[in-house]
């Protein structure tokens, strides 16, 4: 329900039932003065219709919108209802908006008919609506302001024209969205990107391995520690792999046999000693000048 049309029900409801959803006709006989019929099933409340009928009241018109008896049973009909249902407050806004579609609501709001024409033909559904042109009423030719049923002694109408006729304009008017305003954005945060760092997943390779330092790896113990050898005063560590295991024991081997051709000489103590000097002492500068000769010139082993 939008606020412009609950505004039009109020305003009928305000003179037709100024107590309110449970009220009864002020003059209705044969039913307490005080019955509430916003607590009774419609069941209950056509029941009572009945009764007020039967001891003579002149109206049957209960609720907030003054149903009366033929109306109320149309309505129930007409909407699919039971009888069972509780007529509190909400149904009866339901059963009042759809007697309004009953009069032309729809065609109104799509301007099939003028706001005159819907007006007029409120008025005809609630005594307490004024017509709002020159029409012939229920029983007689009616000015503007005065109430379709004028002349029954009965009814009368309690709003000016203008007024209703403002209500209804405020139904056609198209409802003004309410501007979106957005909510101030946070300052975005860019995350730092980290710093490529190249990281090689390959091992080093292992540094070129020639034949002469493995031949002098096995042959001198007074330059070379286990498994190194010396390069411009560092140790470098020599690895073994399975592919040089027979030239370690060739080296090894020859270097046996050139002590046993020392040795096996027919010389003197004397000579061998000199011998074993000046290999011990001529030993590194022969390494040296072989370690430079094929390091330039001997390809690499592995």
């Amino acid at each position: 329900m939008t606020p412009s049309l609950k505004a039009l029900l109020d305003a009928i409801g305000k003179h037709e039932a100024p107590k309110g959803y449970g009220q009864i006709y002020g003059g209705a006989k044969g039913v307490p003065k005080n019955t509430d019929v916003s607590k009774m099933t419609l069941a209950g409340v056509q029941d009572l219709q009945r009764r007020m009928l039967a001891a003579g009241s002149k109206s049957t018109a209960c609720g907030r919108y003054q149903f009366i008896r033929k109306t109320l049973a149309a309505t129930i009909n007409s909407m699919g209802l039971n009888g069972s249902e509780r007529w509190d407050a909400a149904l009866q806004d339901r059963m009042a908006i759809f007697l309004m579609e009953a009069r032309g609501l729809s065609k109104f709001v799509i301007g099939s008919i003028s706001r005159e024409a819907f007006a007029n033909s409120l008025a005809r559904e609630w005594a307490s609506l004024p017509v709002v042109s020159v029409i012939r009423g229920a029983n007689r030719i009616l000015e503007p302001g005065q109430s379709y049923y004028a002349g029954d002694g009965l009814n009368k109408a309690f709003h000016k024209p203008e007024a209703i006729l403002a209500l209804l304009d405020a139904i056609k008017r198209p409802v003004q969205p309410v501007p979106h305003i957005p909510a101030p954005m946070a300052p975005r945060v860019v995350p730092s990107q980290p710093t490529a760092t190249a990281v090689n997943i390959f091992p080093a390779p292992e540094p070129p391995v020639t034949w002469w330092q493995w031949l002098f790896n096995r042959a001198s113990t007074s330059n070379l520690k286990g498994n190194t050898f010396m390069e411009s005063g560092k140790e470098i560590a020599v690895v073994s792999t399975p592919g040089w295991s027979k030239i370690n024991w060739a080296a090894g081997i020859a270097f046996l046999a050139a002590l046993a051709a020392v040795f096996g000489l027919d010389i003197s103590q004397e000579t061998q000693d000199t011998i074993l000097k000046v290999i011990s002492f001529g030993l590194p500068v022969v390494v040296g000048i072989l370690r430079t000769w094929f390091t330039n010139k001997s390809p690499s082993v592995g």
